[in-house]
């Protein structure tokens, strides 16, 4: 009995100079906490967006039924306002600065432009006025990034698409007659921004996108009386920049 209040003494004290010995060191005698979390910018996201826009539109007339060639008619900047909504998806990859992903925007437009425009057709036919508008543009690009925690610089590229309206005025001899046309442009689009993740599950970003779309032939309405583009059509050329301000509010984001 002697031995086992021997040994039990022994053992006690034993552990109290090692706790002693600990406390002496500093060294802690509970777990340490684990590391804090590393921010990811993976997940679903939609926000709205709004800024302005500001391009070049170049009109000419041609006249393929006749053999006549073409007439260039007007050059104008065009610029206005925008403003509508984003949806996309952003995966980084794991362990690595680098963020993949697709986004698709819509947006309102007013990007109005107008000046005069010229033709001389034989003589018989002079300009008055031509107006360009873009009602509406939308894209859908896919995105890489690279992050520097909340922070991501990125890059895209990707189709966009805009409704244009054109309207002018002619007269032959006698009187004013209006001259209509509208089409869907598509082209191609490369953009830049940068992105902060802000508070919570919302980030805010800045972002500069240019889009060609090309020259394209459009049927006209003359006098309210639609004459076949293989007779005489509108040929426009259009590029676009945009700078816009957008916020997102992301789901599936781990902290």
């Amino acid at each position: 009995m002697r031995i086992i209040t021997l040994l039990a003494a022994t053992a006690f004290g034993f552990a109290g100079i090692q706790a002693a010995s600990a406390a002496d060191m500093g060294l802690p005698l509970k777990a340490p906490p684990p590391p804090p979390a590393v921010w990811s910018w993976t997940g679903f996201y939609i926000g709205v967006n709004g800024g302005a826009g500001f391009g070049q539109a170049d009109e000419s007339l041609n006249f393929p039924g006749i053999g006549f060639g073409s007439t260039a008619i007007n050059s104008q900047p065009i610029s206005g306002e925008l403003a509508g909504g984003q949806i996309g998806y952003n995966w980084q990859i794991p362990s690595m600065p680098v963020v993949l992903g697709i986004e698709g925007e819509g947006d309102w437009a007013n990007l109005t432009g107008s000046g005069p425009c010229n033709v001389n057709f034989f003589g018989f036919i002079a300009g008055v006025n031509c107006n360009v508008k873009t009602n509406w543009i939308a894209d859908v690009a896919g995105r890489v990034g690279f992050t520097a925690d909340r922070a991501l610089i990125y890059v895209k590229g990707g189709v966009a698409w805009a409704g244009n309206q054109y309207n002018g005025t002619i007269f032959p001899l006698v009187g004013q007659i209006p001259v209509t046309a509208s089409e869907t442009k598509v082209g191609g689009l490369l953009g830049v921004g940068v992105e902060y993740a802000v508070i919570g599950n919302w980030s805010a970003k800045l972002e500069y996108d240019f889009i060609d779309f090309g020259s394209t032939n459009n049927a006209m309405t003359i006098g309210g009386v639609a004459v076949p583009s293989t007779i005489v059509n509108l040929g426009v050329r259009e590029t676009v920049s945009e700078v816009k301000f957008g916020i997102n509010y992301r789901w599936n984001w781990a902290p």
